[in-house]
């Protein structure tokens, strides 16, 4: 958008935080997606909206309004876009007239304007992050809620969850110990990047304690104990049962000796198993 009359204004009002200012392009390049405050001009002001989600058609070079959201929602972050330009994604604070926020998960239908929220409910969690797939048949979020009882999250780890559209049922993608720290609300979200079809998901997040994000420890998954880093994950198999430890006697030992043990474990799929230590 670079002729003066195409410009955008990306600021002046809480509905949006930092990386929500991010525009869309479709694949074929013919539509451009915006979420602003601004009314661009075209409609009128009005107290009760707070953020527009606009298209800009790149061949007649006009705008079109899809969705005016309320002024209560704020702080709007890392949307993303499907590959057919049709479904808009987004997590948001919803602010609640009685006082108190909650981190919910947005979903706009650009063909109707129709606004989907939450999109996933995650109760009283709050929602870090919302990535529609690229097909639009899934989103994929980040919260500390236990969405998938074929895993669990009793823990209440920032997790990240595969949520199918079709059948409202979520997938957990993530299992970690040691949490997102003593302060969740001030660490980094882990704002995946999805596969066209939700397969797989690459995300960063903090491993050390930073302002604001208070670590209890570094990121370790559960599967195999060593810290994410590098990371790529894929979808658990829902129906995959966790390996079972053999109970281990109470042990003692002098200090300055060396201590053996012999360590059994089962799995009831017939998994291979791998032992490990950490400290």
């Amino acid at each position: 958008l670079t002729a003066s009359a195409d410009t955008i204004s990306l600021s002046g009002n809480d509905c949006l935080a930092q990386m929500g200012t991010i525009p869309f392009i479709s694949p074929d390049g013919n539509t451009v997606v915006v979420i602003t405050p601004s009314t661009l001009g075209m409609v009128p002001a009005d107290s009760s909206v707070g953020c527009r989600v606009f298209s800009y058609d790149v061949s007649s070079r006009t705008f079109t309004q899809v969705a005016a959201l309320p002024s209560s929602l704020v702080g709007i972050d890392i949307p993303a876009l499907s590959d057919d330009g049709r479904w808009l994604s987004f997590p948001v604070i919803q602010s609640w007239p009685a006082g108190g926020s909650r981190g919910v998960s947005a979903l706009v239908d650009l063909q109707t304007g129709a606004v989907s929220l939450p999109v996933v409910d995650t109760g009283n969690f709050t929602t870090f992050d919302t990535a529609v797939t690229r097909d639009g048949a899934g989103i994929i979020v980040s919260t500390e809620a236990d969405l998938d009882p074929r895993v669990g999250n009793a823990d209440h780890n920032m997790e990240l969850f595969y949520y199918d559209r079709s059948t409202g049922q979520a997938t957990q993608i993530t299992e970690t110990t040691a949490g997102v720290g003593q302060t969740p609300n001030g660490c980094g979200s882990y704002r995946p990047s999805v596969s066209g079809d939700g397969a797989v998901v690459v995300f960063g997040f903090n491993r050390i304690s930073t302002d604001g994000c208070f670590l209890d420890g570094p990121q370790r998954n559960e599967a195999d104990g060593f810290n994410f880093a590098y990371v790529r994950a894929v979808r658990k198999r829902p129906d995959n049962q966790p390996v079972v430890l053999d109970p281990v006697a109470d042990q003692k030992v002098v200090a300055g000796n060396t201590l053996n043990l012999t360590l059994t474990a089962h799995d009831p799929d017939g998994d291979p198993i791998n032992f490990f230590a950490q400290t």
